[in-house]
């Protein structure tokens, strides 16, 4: 029986080709000699949530920072405080519409163009989004404001396609990591993180992997990329069947053939509530291409302890931003990369006969991910203190005069 079970380990491994990588820690070593897939058990390892109930009650950090934003979604780091709470825990953060001038190209100062409860000497950030997938120019009142000092910190967010090749000109950060764009320009890199309608998880709600309900979720529309029509294939009933998987009890699937430009019930999306539980009772949360191949979904899944699997598929491969999850690989992130989807059955077969490698799978991804979103966060809060304490010596120094 056990000689069985090894073989099935063994066999299991050759087909799935499944790419794991772990940060080292001191409670969970990984030892390429044990385990499946080459990953020792973890006596002491416990699921670490994003937020606990110390948290619950943010405390604001001395400073006050203004953030100026037209776009909700994308503000949803900085308007949840998630920033705050993982970050260096010098500053709080507030969301604000920009004034209409900074759209008019009317704005003749900093003061013209700081929003009502914003003041001069407060830390300001400007999150810049992209207008559109094919568009590859600033606005040119934009980066006339920027380069004049108008922001201590600029954040380019929405260029899922890197078509702002010259970004570093005029943002000292993006959302979407391009290895050509980032190492090519020195630009930061910010993850997206969950988005803000998605509710914190607090340690009493995240269940252990093998106490939950569902071994896989997908909700999401399949026009985004030919790469999620792919992943559908590769799990049909038949298919999962012979490795004992049934899809109507084992996974929870909600599929959108068309993208209707807002996630919302009335467009046949779940609610978020309902979203949220599903990745609650997950033990894996599939995470095809979309636009890009970061997607709130990912840091969503991980924040509800669901791992996340991926595929460097063909949509990745052939990518317009190059290696988009680098960051992310680079740190060790534990859970799978697939090579491709069709590695799917396997790997939850697996999850379905180990739970013990599963559960110690899950308490990697957790711990890893909250020291991710802390150590990225923290560099952004330390390059906006340092610029904003720039602009307030020069400004002394002006007023000296």
């Amino acid at each position: 029986m056990k000689l069985a079970k090894y073989c099935v380990c063994i066999a299991l491994f050759i087909v799935s080709n499944v790419i794991l990588s772990a940060q080292q820690d001191k409670n969970c070593p990984m030892n390429t000699n044990s385990g499946s897939f080459g990953w020792q058990k973890c006596k002491h390892c416990t699921l670490q949530p994003l937020t606990t109930n110390k948290s619950r009650n943010l405390i604001p950090g001395p400073t006050k920072v203004c953030v100026i934003s037209s776009h909700q979604r994308l503000s949803s780091l900085f308007s949840t405080n998630l920033i705050a709470m993982l970050g260096n825990g010098h500053f709080t953060y507030d969301v604000m519409e920009p004034k209409r001038c900074f759209h008019s190209g009317n704005c003749r100062n900093i003061q013209d163009v700081l929003p009502d409860g914003c003041r001069h000497d407060d830390p300001v950030i400007l999150l810049y989004v992209a207008a559109g997938s094919h568009k590859m120019t600033l606005d040119l009142h934009v980066a006339r404001m920027v380069q004049n000092g108008f922001f201590d910190l600029a954040i380019l967010g929405g260029d899922e396609k890197c078509k702002y090749r010259n970004s570093s000109e005029f943002f000292d950060f993006r959302y979407y990591h391009s290895t050509i764009i980032m190492h090519d320009t020195g630009i930061g890199y910010i993850p997206l993180g969950p988005r803000f309608e998605f509710e914190r998880v607090f340690i009493e709600q995240m269940k252990r992997a093998h106490d939950r309900r569902y071994i896989y979720n997908f909700m999401g529309a399949l026009s985004t990329s030919p790469d999620r029509g792919r992943m559908v294939e590769a799990i049909e009933p038949d298919i999962l069947s012979k490795w004992n998987i049934t899809n109507s009890t084992d996974g929870f699937m909600h599929i959108i053939d068309k993208w209707k430009g807002e996630a919302t019930s009335v467009n046949g999306y779940l609610t978020p509530d309902k979203y949220r539980d599903v990745l609650l009772e997950s033990v894996f949360t599939l995470c095809p291409s979309g636009n890009n191949v970061e997607s709130y979904r990912l840091f969503e899944a991980l924040e509800a302890g669901s791992i996340p699997v991926i595929a460097k598929s063909h949509s990745y491969k052939d990518s317009e931003c190059v290696d988009p999850l680098e960051p992310l690989i680079a740190s060790g992130a534990p859970f799978p990369v697939l090579d491709r989807w069709q590695d799917l059955p396997a790997l939850f077969h697996l999850a379905k006969t180990d739970k013990e490698w599963v559960q110690d799978l899950q308490c990697k991804a957790t711990a890893w991910y909250r020291r991710y979103l802390s150590t990225k966060l923290s560099n952004v809060e330390d390059v906006l203190m340092r610029h904003w304490k720039k602009r307030l010596r020069k400004s002394y120094r002006d007023f000296s005069k």
